[in-house]
């Protein structure tokens, strides 16, 4: 004899919603990630050097006026991942961080890079990125040197605020934001950068105060824009190779240009450039204090200039 199940309407009804009730909290169950806070207290201190050395994760760094020689907050599946090692030796204060995999998984997986994430639109999946966050706060009121190394992620790398003596980027397969809101308080004696098959941009230029900057890219989609309150007299060094460049200038600033091509590779520059044999100048290039001397080379990209 076979039997039937029949549910009134109202039955029916309050099992869809026990279903949806139980995957919604499964779901909020899976999507709660582990945290650690660690933070330690300024002693001695007169300066810093940061060593960040970071697999797949998102990195949030800032700055706050604290008492703390820095302060982070790390959300994983597995916390241990992120090494740490701090010491004071000579009143400087060396930080490392250095993020290790989890476990072979990430690398078998194929990691979609979605720049939107970071430059407008929807957040990637946690699966991208296996859930892993970093939040990383450095005092205000004391110099920090920077060394990062950064592979496959998303980075929000706010330097306002901090009093920055020398920087240096190395960026893999990753999508990069690098900030100068504010003018940086104290000389850097150099910023370097180098990208790989990256998305880059860097804002802000004008305020970090930088002597010199060099700049290396290979198959990268870059932006650098120079704006800022006050344009120093500073010397640029760009090498791109098989990507794309788009600077932009602040019109209050001069400029010159010396550019190294080849046949592959092109430069456009603002109507108002004149070229002297292997300079080309800035239209207010004798009307200004503050002048960018660049130095620009390029495989088979391609570099684009223009008034901001």
């Amino acid at each position: 004899m076979r039997h039937t199940l029949r549910f009134s309407f109202s039955e029916l009804r309050f099992i869809l919603l026990f279903l949806a009730a139980a995957l919604s909290f499964l779901k909020a169950a899976q999507s709660q990630v582990p945290v650690s806070h660690y933070a330690v207290p300024l002693t001695t201190e007169k300066s810093l050097s940061v060593q960040l050395e970071l697999g797949t994760l998102k990195l949030q760094l800032g700055s706050q006026p604290t008492r703390h020689a820095f302060e982070y907050e790390f959300h994983s599946p597995d916390t241990a991942s992120l090494i740490l090692d701090y010491a004071v030796r000579d009143n400087v204060g060396y930080l490392s961080l250095h993020h290790k995999e989890v476990s072979e998984e990430p690398r078998r997986r194929r990691i979609r890079l979605d720049w939107r994430s970071l430059f407008g639109g929807d957040e990637p999946e946690e699966d991208t990125l296996r859930r892993s966050r970093l939040k990383l706060l450095l005092p205000s009121e004391i110099p920090i040197s920077f060394d990062f190394s950064i592979g496959a992620g998303y980075n929000d790398l706010d330097m306002s605020g901090l009093k920055v003596s020398d920087l240096s980027l190395t960026a893999g397969a990753c999508a990069t934001k690098l900030r100068f809101s504010v003018p940086n308080p104290i000389p850097m004696k150099k910023l370097r950068i180098s990208a790989g098959a990256s998305k880059l941009t860097v804002e802000g230029l004008g305020n970090a105060n930088f002597e010199e900057m060099e700049f290396n890219g290979g198959a990268s989609d870059v932006i650098l824009d120079f704006s800022g309150r006050e344009i120093r007299s500073s010397k640029v060094n760009i090498s791109i190779g098989a990507g794309s460049v788009r600077i932009l200038l602040p019109k209050h600033a001069g400029v010159k240009i010396k550019y190294n091509d080849n046949f592959f590779s092109s430069l456009k520059l603002p109507d108002d450039f004149t070229q002297d044999g292997d300079w080309f100048y800035s239209g207010n290039f004798s009307q200004v204090k503050g002048v960018l001397e660049m130095h620009v080379s390029s495989g088979v990209g391609s570099v684009r200039m223009r008034w901001k």
